[in-house]
């Protein structure tokens, strides 16, 4: 046990929800037993101190504007108990709202707060601002820039073809001649143009949109700036994926043991094919069987006459993305789905029915 750091943390925490007079003090309580020992925690708690002004000092050019015009969405109001919790949250509101109007190197620690609770006893005059050593790069609004990705195999880590497409460069091994992956299923889950204010709200999920493809064991997104100079505005998006294994197999056996005395085993053997056609589709083929035994009554001639089985097969294509007509494409793009087509085949005996 330690009552003064215990006691001290507990003022601490009183501070923190504007209780600025609170006081906590301890007391060790002896026991017949000299070597057991009570602590009495004594906590008083003073008047409560609550947001009487609430200012906001200039921020850095364009952050500015966008600062002053959300203050109605302030996570700090007049009236209200003044708050560690509310100025972390108006913390990461504001580093929130100027992430997502491209201000990529902004932190939530770059925001303070100064206060003042000497000029009208029991109210705080709250002002919010910048710490004085903002890093130049967080007080710049940043735009995209083009897009480099870098397609691995599962077992091959070097790069050997390279095509460009405007804004978008792709580098990868080729396979007969051909990239292992087309453009046009690559780039329909980079959504953004070059030139586009960074949003971390619309372009921090990329890494998602490209994981939700199914074919890759890893992918790393990172901005980084397009060049060094002390004046770059701009992002590149810089894109490593690793190709999965191309193939899965499951195999499954079962045992079917039902009220009508029918027992027997089953077994199916499935084969899936990631980026069967060069477009991130999964193909998959599966065969089923199974056989059931009459047990437990009396049969009369050739038993395997009640005996049922049943056997077949089944081909799926899935692909990534819904396949609906040009009207819904727009709309499409920032669906995360995907659309299957199957064919299956079934052969099905059941004594004594069909």
């Amino acid at each position: 046990m330690n009552p003064e750091v215990r006691a001290r943390v507990a003022q601490n925490t009183l501070r923190n929800y504007g209780y600025f007079r609170g006081k906590v003090d301890y007391e060790v309580i002896p026991q017949r037993n000299p070597r057991k020992a009570k602590v009495g925690y004594t906590v008083q708690t003073g008047e409560l101190f609550r947001l009487e002004t609430i200012s906001y000092l200039p921020f850095a050019k364009h952050a500015d504007s966008l600062v002053q015009s959300t203050r109605w969405m302030s996570k700090l109001t007049y009236g209200k108990p003044f708050s560690v919790v509310d100025l972390d949250a108006e913390r990461i509101r504001i580093s929130t709202l100027l992430r997502n109007n491209g201000f990529y190197f902004y932190k939530p620690e770059y925001v303070t707060f100064r206060a003042d609770t000497v000029q009208h006893p029991l109210n705080v005059q709250l002002q919010v601002t910048q710490i004085a050593n903002v890093p130049d790069v967080a007080k710049r609004r940043y735009h995209l820039g083009k897009t480099i990705v870098s397609l691995y195999k599962y077992n091959d880590y070097k790069l050997t073809d390279t095509v460009a497409r405007r804004d978008f460069e792709f580098r990868y091994v080729a396979h007969k001649g051909k990239a292992p992956l087309r453009f046009g299923s690559l780039r329909r889950h980079i959504q953004y143009k070059k030139g586009e204010i960074y949003c971390h709200e619309e372009h921090g999920g990329i890494a998602d949109e490209l994981g939700s493809m199914g074919i890759f064991s890893q992918v790393s997104v990172k901005y980084a700036p397009a060049d060094t100079t002390a004046t770059c505005d701009t992002l590149n998006l810089e894109v490593q994926a690793v190709l999965d294994k191309p193939y899965d197999a499951e195999f499954e056996t079962k045992i079917t043991s039902k009220s009508n005395g029918q027992v027997g085993p089953g077994v199916s053997f499935g084969m899936s094919k990631r980026n069967a056609f060069r477009g991130a589709e999964t193909l998959k083929l599966e065969a089923h069987g199974s056989y059931e035994w009459q047990t437990g009554s009396n049969i009369q001639g050739k038993s395997s006459v009640v005996n049922s089985y049943e056997y077949g097969t089944s081909l799926s294509l899935d692909y990534p993305r819904l396949i609906i007509p040009a009207w819904g494409r727009k709309w499409s793009r920032r669906a995360q789905a995907t659309t299957s087509f199957a064919m299956d085949a079934d052969w099905l005996n059941r004594a004594g029915y069909f």
